[in-house]
């Protein structure tokens, strides 16, 4: 008798313990899968910041070789600067040496400027492997420029995309902190010692 006396006193509980719930506390819990899903929302919106992270990688490697042309352009500029001065002396040359038959004479006598052609050919022999050097660089720069023309178009398209999910993400978030707030006040509600 005193087992059924006890049964009689037992109350029946839901399964989280609690008998009833305020309207607000269902509403917030109902809110709990749109969280869930906006969640999911800001992952997968976020997703293509790898790839943007990959592509910048490759727009970096492309760019490396960009303050090696500068040197190469520079050094172009310094190796050719005695051109104009060469040409012309090399066309002074031709000229005297035209008409060699006729003008051996002359040109016996004219022997006075071959120490000053001499000089300049061999500044001209001392900068060929300079040159030589340059040209190799500049041969590819094209493949260089192709590339970082790849990455930079490769980039915008990411950063559309970008802005595209930046937009996403901050409606999601918007919306995630509309839903969190019956959930704020019902936590508010609760007793200071249940909250952690």
């Amino acid at each position: 008798m005193g087992v059924a006396s006890r049964s009689s006193t037992l109350f029946v509980l839901s399964p989280f313990g609690i008998e009833s719930l305020p309207g607000e506390g269902v509403k917030a819990l109902r809110t709990l899968p749109l969280l869930a899903e906006r969640l999911q929302e800001v992952v997968s919106h976020t997703s293509v910041l790898t790839k943007v992270a990959a592509d910048v990688s490759h727009i970096a490697d492309g760019v490396e070789h960009v303050p090696h042309i500068d040197d190469a352009v520079t050094q172009i500029a310094v190796d050719t600067s005695t051109l104009p001065e060469v040409g012309r002396g090399i066309t002074a040359l031709a000229e005297r040496i035209g008409g060699l038959e006729k003008q051996m004479a002359a040109l016996s006598k004219s022997t006075g400027v071959l120490p000053s052609i001499d000089g300049r050919m061999a500044t001209i022999e001392g900068a060929m492997p300079e040159l030589v050097a340059v040209q190799q660089h500049l041969a590819r720069l094209p493949e260089t420029m192709q590339s970082l023309d790849a990455g930079i178009g490769g980039l915008s398209g990411l950063l559309t995309q970008l802005v595209a999910s930046i937009s996403n993400l901050d409606a999601n978030v918007a919306a995630l902190q509309e839903s969190m707030e019956p959930v704020g006040r019902l936590a508010d509600r609760l007793p200071r010692g249940s909250r952690r």
